[in-house]
């Protein structure tokens, strides 16, 4: 019965990943990202500037649309991710906040650096 207990654990973590990914995702696509049509609009987004600014990116070399749909995934994956393993954790709410805060600060810390330097790398390639 304990292996039955973790699959019925770990089909529930899937599931509410999947639905907090479309959600946020969607969120992400028709909401925010509509409003950043170019450059100019994307310089007041957290992220976007983020990238850009470490990696000092080209964005005459670097295609706009293309990183703003990437950290949209990125941080659609982040938010469903950390929801997901939280929402599954048996602890205290003190300890359950703790813990997302320190899954999200990893997660965006290390996948916008995958990120940026594979924009930087692709940057460099097209010169």
């Amino acid at each position: 019965m304990v292996l039955g207990d973790n699959m019925s654990i770990l089909l529930k973590g899937i599931i509410s990943f999947a639905v907090c990914f479309v959600v946020v995702l969607s969120a992400y696509l028709l909401i925010i990202n509509k409003k950043r049509k170019d450059y100019t609009d994307g310089k007041y987004s957290v992220d976007i500037l983020y990238i850009v600014n470490k990696f000092k990116l080209d964005m005459r070399k670097t295609k706009y649309k293309t990183l703003k749909t990437v950290t949209a995934f990125i941080n659609s994956f982040i938010v469903a991710f950390t929801f997901a393993v939280v929402t599954n954790l048996k602890y205290k709410y003190f300890f359950k906040l703790l813990i997302a805060f320190v899954m999200m600060f990893t997660l965006i810390y290390s996948l916008y650096e995958i990120t940026g330097r594979i924009f930087k790398k692709k940057e460099n390639k097209d010169s």
